[in-house]
């Protein structure tokens, strides 16, 4: 009887009623999001890394995903500043590269759809960029996306947690 299906406002306001630890609380979701109905965040994890949650699920039709534009310019603009800042970059989305070819449209607001291609070539734009993990397919993978010339990032697809052997993952960053 409790279990109801959420729509984007509950999923995000759920998130802001988390506890301040393990936390942080919102899980990159603010009082913003609330506000605007933007489903994409950012958010410092420490003084080295920001976290960057994308909304990569079309609301139209289908399994797979993609990057609405909206979004892929906000992206593409935060990344600048992380580079500018010093700071390294990790993507979190639902879909990986193999998934983000959605292409049911109007997605809302009608915008274009940014899809694998395009995405990992403006990812690898940024040399900050470091990871991208993401999910969708319960398999656990891991992909080097390199740049002509030197650089790139890894994608790093997990399967679920309630997928057999019930398996937890810890990404660790070492400065070498």
């Amino acid at each position: 009887g409790q279990r109801k299906l959420l729509d984007g406002l509950e999923f995000m306001a759920a998130h802001l009623q988390s506890t301040p630890a393990p936390g942080p609380v919102g899980h990159g979701f603010t009082q913003a999001n609330m506000t605007s109905g933007q489903t994409y965040w950012m958010t410092d994890l420490n003084e080295n890394f920001r976290l960057f949650g994308l909304d990569t699920c079309n609301q139209t039709a289908g399994p797979d995903g993609a990057v609405p534009q909206d979004q892929f310019d906000w992206l593409k603009g935060q990344l600048e500043q992380a580079q500018a800042q010093k700071k390294m970059a990790i993507i979190l989305s639902h879909h990986n590269s193999s998934t983000l070819e959605n292409g049911a449209e109007p997605v809302i607001g009608g915008q274009p759809l940014i899809h694998a291609d395009e995405f990992i070539s403006m990812l690898q734009q940024y040399p900050c960029m470091v990871a991208w993990l993401n999910g969708h397919t319960h398999i656990n993978t891991i992909t080097a996306h390199p740049k002509s010339g030197g650089g790139g990032f890894w994608e790093i697809t997990s399967a679920s947690c309630v997928d057999y052997p019930q398996q937890q993952q810890l990404v660790e960053f070492v400065d070498n």
